[in-house]
């Protein structure tokens, strides 16, 4: 019980304090807004009174102030636009530069690639048209020695092989020869 008696005399003490304490701050926020009340009815009487050629004067340095104001801000974003169109130009040269820069190497060596290979194909198809009249001019030839005949490979009786041409039976001997049969 004795602690519950000590516990109470704190908070007791420690109540009144704040008590205390509330009441003077609450002393001192009247005190200061009465001040505040005092000195702004200073301020406007003041004003009032104050003769008209200071508050012209006041009023005249002011306007002068918002025009300086006004010229160097507006200097100022011209300034920036034009620094602004200056960068904006020296990226579309970059940009432009930088495709060129990139494009035409590209661009010849396509059209390297491209030259080169036209030029094979158009080495490799004239080399190919004179082989076909080559070998029509030797087929030609050929035929005109009696080429298209019907060539194959007989057997002998000791078993060699040789080259055989198959003969028209029916037509006789034109002195030791036979006349061959032509394949078409």
């Amino acid at each position: 019980m004795n602690g519950e008696v000590h516990g109470m005399k704190y908070a007791y003490d420690a109540l009144g304090t704040l008590l205390e304490a509330a009441m003077r701050d609450q002393k001192s926020t009247a005190d200061a807004v009465r001040a505040m009340k005092s000195l702004t009815a200073a301020i406007e009487q003041q004003s009032r009174s104050m003769p008209a050629a200071i508050v012209a004067d006041v009023k005249s340095q002011l306007d002068t102030t918002i025009e300086v104001a006004a010229k160097t801000l507006t200097s100022r974003v011209e300034s920036a636009n034009l620094a602004a169109d200056r960068a904006m130009k020296a990226l579309d040269r970059a940009a432009t530069f930088s495709v060129l820069r990139i494009c035409a190497p590209v661009l010849l060596v396509s059209l390297a690639a491209m030259a080169t290979w036209y030029g094979v194909t158009a080495w490799s198809v004239s080399r190919l048209e004179q082989q076909k009249t080559d070998l029509e001019q030797r087929v030609a030839y050929l035929d005109s020695r009696g080429g298209r005949l019907d060539v194959t490979s007989c057997r002998l009786g000791d078993g060699r092989s040789v080259p055989c041409i198959r003969v028209d039976e029916t037509v006789s001997y034109k002195g030791g020869y036979r006349i061959p049969i032509r394949v078409k």
